[in-house]
This record gives structure tokens, sequence and C-alpha cells, in this order.
């Protein structure tokens, strides 16, 4: 089931480390304070333990650090809250509830984005302030880094100093078929041996429909694109070959190689709009960095728990 918080979180990865945005309450007992606003503990309580339930075994050292990241998770979204409201920062309802439905749409029925709601302990109001709060963030972070702007000098100079980096990997075309049981894969590929066409083969008996119209094409991947009891038994297929039955969960396989690019260096022309857009991202959490860092060293925080 896709998580709900894919929808929410966006591009500031240096805002939150964790996954809920601090809602402003006032329990009995508090893990920190942050200029007077008190942290709740069951607000800590409540991520701890919704990881606990996906990962019952999770040692108790690995408990108490991920309580440590989670608090300071929800001091640092507190810090951005404060400073957005000084700054009277605001988001207008209807933005949120844009948002909202963007998150619901990921859900292929009501029925799934409740179970989701469910999964994270949240109630629809909750995550409406928590989009709220999240689009607040996303606004500070546009406000505090501005416009961050790069020459085609300083992308050229990057490249040219990491250019050994930049490179395609090799990767490889395949073809496959996948049946049911051993039998009948050992006996399509009997066929093969004798001469019969794969993609003819692919279209008339693989149980894979995404792909048995093309011929059962893959197209292009690399080793590691494929798990690990799939790679293993390819690693010996020779260009135009093909591959024993191999067994996984979905069924019983048989590939063809029928292409390999070697390895191949990138220009620049090609990876400059990537390259643009990883060093924007980088020079603006580095600004916001800084920035919140003297936000910090400013405020008054006090640890309880």
């Amino acid at each position: 089931m896709n998580k709900l918080y894919l929808g929410i979180i966006g591009a500031v990865v240096v805002i939150v480390a964790a996954t809920a945005i601090f809602i402003t309450q006032r329990p009995e007992k508090y893990a920190a304070t942050v200029n007077g606003v008190g942290i709740p503990v069951s607000e800590i309580d409540k991520q701890v333990d919704q990881v606990k339930q996906q990962q019952p075994n999770i040692a108790p050292q690995q408990v108490e650090q991920m309580r440590k990241s989670v608090l300071d998770s929800l001091i640092t979204a507190e810090l951005i809250r404060q400073e957005a409201k000084k700054k009277n920062i605001t988001v207008p309802k209807a933005e949120v509830t844009k948002r909202v439905q963007q998150i619901k749409k990921i859900f292929k029925t009501d029925k799934e984005f409740q179970a989701a709601l469910k999964e994270q302990n949240l109630t629809e109001s909750e995550l409406d302030e928590k989009v709220e709060e999240q689009s607040i963030a996303e606004k500070m972070l546009k406000q505090v880094t501005g416009s961050v702007k790069l020459s085609n000098k300083d992308l050229k100079d990057y490249y040219n100093k990491n250019k050994a980096q930049m490179v395609e990997p090799e990767r490889k075309q395949w073809r496959h078929i996948v049946v049911k049981t051993d039998k009948k894969a050992k006996d399509l590929r009997k066929q093969l041996e004798e001469g019969a066409d794969f993609a003819e083969l692919a279209e008339a008996n693989s149980e894979d429909t995404a792909t048995k119209d093309k011929g059962g094409d893959l197209g292009l991947r690399q080793d590691t694109d494929f798990p690990p009891e799939i790679s293993q038994g390819l690693t010996d297929v020779e260009l135009d070959g093909y591959s024993e039955v191999i067994k996984d969960s979905t069924g019983y396989h048989i590939f063809q190689l029928k292409e390999i690019k070697e390895e191949q260096q990138m220009s620049f022309k090609e990876v400059k709009p990537q390259l643009k857009q990883n060093l924007t991202r980088e020079k603006e959490q580095s600004k916001f960095a800084t920035w919140l860092e003297n936000v910090k060293k400013k405020a008054k925080i006090e640890i309880i728990e």
C-alpha cells in the first residue's frame, strides 16, 4: 500500500526527519519546550510505537536513538512554525484542500485511503493540519533560500571535477517468458533450443501481461535491477542465448539476452539538467541548514525527557 506521506513530504528533506509534524496541544507531560511551547511526550510515543509495530524485533538501543531523532525533528518543526508565524506566513485553506485531494488520488478507493490513515494513526482533520504545517514549512524554505543561481561555468566545473562518476552503467536488453509450472517452462526452453521464435512463444504463453505482447521485451536493464534469485541465473547467459529455467515467487522464467550496451561516459549536455537540479537543491539545503542553526542558537530549548 502507498504510504500516506509520499504526497506530503515533497522536497523539504532538511526540514523534518520524521513523517509527522507537531500539532500544538496541552498535554500533561512534555519531552521538551521550545521558547516556552511544549513538545508532548505522547507525540514521540505515537511515532515510535508506529515503527515498533512495523519492526517488532527492533533493538532497545535503536528505540532510544529513534526517540532522540523524533524529538529533534519535532523541535525543528516547532522552530519553523514559530518563525513562520513571526513572518505572517500562512497557507490558504483552498491550497490545503487541494493538496489533501492529491494525496487521496494516490489511493484507488476511499477504503484504501482510510486504511492508510488508520495505519498512520491519523484522522482526516489531523491530516489537514499536517499538510498545512508542511506547506508553511515549504514557504519558509523558499523565503530563506531565495533564488539560488548557478552559472553554466559552475555546472561545467562540477562536471569536470566529477566526470569519472558520471557514466552510464552497462545495461542489457532482456526478453523473458514466465509461466506457472516448471514442466511448461522446460518444454518451452526445449522448443527454443530447437529453433522456435522467442517472441512468438512469449506472446502465446507468457503470464506477464505487461510484456507478452512485446515478445517478452524487458528493455535495457542493469544487473542490479533484478532480484538476486533472478540475477544469479543470468550471469552466464551469452548474447542471443537463453537462461536455464529460473523460479521465483511469480513463476518459472526463461530469459534471452538480446543486446549489451557497454558502460559509457555521459556528456555534459546529457547530465546538465539533472546536475543543475541536484546542485540547486544542495545549495538550498545548505543555506536552510545554516539559517536553522542560527535560529536554534537564539531559541530557548529545554530538554525534559
